[in-house]
């Protein structure tokens, strides 16, 4: 149970790093899995479901596709017959799949795995060959692109049996020009293109179903006179044999079967059977929306729905990364003032790092080195005499640093001479320099707001080196402090680093916009193992991190700062 509620606390700090990295905004609450076109929105986590985390990350791929690459008036504009707009879906949904995947190999497992857990559910209808034509011809599409297209090859064998149901009950011509159509699913570049390829296969099953009502015409007039043809077999929809020709049900609407039918396992047993071709082609046109089978989204919305909202302290409205303004000359110029600085405090870190990691000698039974000191146990039989110096590994610590850019930090405290931010800036990035020869130690730096809003500004992600960021470290500020929006979504870009230690440190130098959503956070960071520092300029952190510092003396920011960061390395 301690592992799912660590999840519990994990999930939206996951999804906020996931959505950062997709490009989208994502908000966790609520108990509906939906999307506006801008913003994602994710139900709270289900601890009892154990589908539901692999299910959340496909369907926030997925959707993230729609936000980034969809043009949703052209999905209103397609909507004008059942059978066009289920067509137009599939054909968008393996569109944006496919750039998502290219764009991020590893959503290729999430999509993979759910669709997986869709079609293997058992919820999931699976068409036989009783289903309605239109239902076949829609989870063909489905699966067999899904398959070649995008290359999930744990679909292979429903798209195998499912393409052989479609050509059990479709006429050879549509199937072959159909598969013709499909080839060009790669390279459609954008909505508007799947709509044309949609209306290209609707008028290709148009075309062969008039030819189709021509041969059953010609058929018709060969035949002797009053005499129905002999041995004409039922077709396996159900469709009964009229005079003319046609088919019936006996009331003058064609019979379809039960378009509920789950997979059959004898279906591809049997021996084919000779349709009538026009009335299967009519059906798929003139589908209705109960014909077609059930809509995948709406099984992905079900398993991640149903959650009270009071699962979470609030809704999570995950914050966005904007591009930091740059001006060459200016962070040029920060980075030759704070150069020298930077050098004496790498060395002093370095220094204090390298003698931290040496334990106390160990002595063994055995090895290469004797402590003559240690010759005298071997008169009792203890023959621990050998010596070895074990060392500790390196820091093995991701730090993000946010610094507090809201309108305060622009004022010039009394008896000073210099603002909070400028002070700030240089030394977040004598910070980063120092930080950047230290082994093991991965920091990022990010600033907040991004003007008037909930977002951030990151300067510098981790993994980058500080001398090409250094155009983005600006004294810009604005806003005011939302600093629980921050907080998310440092931790979530700290869950997506590697190194086992991960720590936040917050200068900032006001009391939050939001206290309890602050405190909301904080409390969630700490229950996923996220250890934070609170950094005050003329302001006690105390009452919101448990480790803080107050800074009542500009002149002190800078030493205080590394005073802070030289304790976390040391307790590393």
């Amino acid at each position: 149970m301690k592992q799912n509620r660590t999840l519990n606390d994990a999930f939206p700090i996951v999804a906020a790093a996931l959505g950062n990295k997709l490009g989208v905004k994502v908000k966790v609450g609520g108990s509906q899995a939906s999307t506006d076109g801008k913003t994602i929105t994710l139900p709270a986590y289900n601890l009892d479901d154990p589908y539901y985390k692999e299910v959340a990350w496909g369907y926030l791929a997925h959707e993230a596709g729609h936000v980034r690459f969809s043009d949703f008036n052209e999905f209103t504009n397609a909507a004008t017959r059942p059978i066009r707009k289920e067509l137009v879906n599939i054909l968008e949904d393996i569109r944006i799949e496919k750039l998502m995947v290219e764009m991020y190999p590893g959503a290729k497992f999430t999509l993979e795995k759910m669709d997986e857990m869709i079609c293997h559910d058992g919820q999931f209808a699976i068409v036989g060959q009783q289903s309605h034509p239109a239902a076949i011809l829609s989870q063909f599409l489905f699966l067999r692109l899904s398959t070649d297209v995008l290359g999930f090859s744990g679909l292979s064998n429903l798209a195998d049996k499912v393409e052989a149901i479609l050509e059990a009950t479709f006429p050879v011509g549509a199937v072959t020009r159909l598969m013709g159509l499909l080839s060009e699913v790669p390279l459609l570049k954008s909505t508007r293109d799947c709509v044309r390829l949609t209306d290209r296969i609707l008028r290709m099953l148009e075309d062969e179903q008039e030819k189709a009502q021509a041969q059953e015409q010609e058929n018709d007039r060969q035949s002797p006179a009053g005499q129905p043809e002999q041995d004409s077999p039922l077709p396996s929809l159900g469709l009964a044999g009229n005079a003319d020709g046609s088919a019936s049900d006996g009331q003058g609407q064609p019979d379809l079967g039960n378009t509920d039918v789950t997979d059959r396992g004898d279906c591809l047993s049997q021996d084919p059977v000779e349709k009538p071709s026009a009335p299967v082609l009519a059906a798929v046109l003139d589908a209705a929306e109960q014909d077609l089978p059930d809509d995948r989204s709406e099984w992905v919305k079900s398993v991640l729905g149903g959650q009270q909202a009071a699962c979470y302290d609030a809704d999570v409205h995950l914050p966005v990364a904007m591009a930091p303004k740059r001006h060459e000359v200016a962070g040029q110029a920060l980075l030759d003032k704070v150069l020298v600085e930077s050098g004496k405090l790498r060395a002093s870190l370095q220094g204090l790092v390298q003698a931290s990691q040496n334990r106390r000698p160990v002595h063994k039974a055995s090895g290469n080195r004797i402590d003559g000191r240690k010759l005298s146990r071997l008169a009792t039989g203890d023959a621990r005499v050998f010596v070895r110096n074990q060392a500790k590994r390196s820091p093995n610590t991701a730090i993000h640093l946010l610094v507090d850019g809201s309108g305060s930090m622009f004022s010039i405290p009394d008896d000073k001479n210099c603002r909070p931010i400028n002070l700030a800036m240089e030394a977040a990035m004598a910070l980063a320099l120092a930080m950047d020869a230290i082994t093991g130690v991965n920091l990022a730096v990010t600033r907040f707001p991004y003007g008037d809003t909930d977002d951030v500004v990151p300067l510098l992600r981790h993994g980058q080196k500080v001398r090409p960021q250094a155009s983005a470290f600006l004294p810009i500020t604005d806003g005011g402090t939302p600093l629980h929006s921050a907080l998310w979504y440092a931790a979530a870009a700290l869950l997506s680093t590697r190194e086992q230690r991960k720590i936040i440190m917050v200068l900032t130098d006001g009391q939050p916009d939001d206290v309890d959503a602050t405190r909301a956070i904080i409390r969630r960071c700490e229950a996923t193992g996220i250890e934070l520092v609170g950094v005050g300029i003329f302001y006690d952190t105390g009452h919101l991190f448990r480790r803080s510092t107050l800074i009542n003396d500009l002149s002190g920011l800078r030493s205080g700062l590394f005073g802070v960061s030289r304790d976390v390395l040391l307790a590393a």
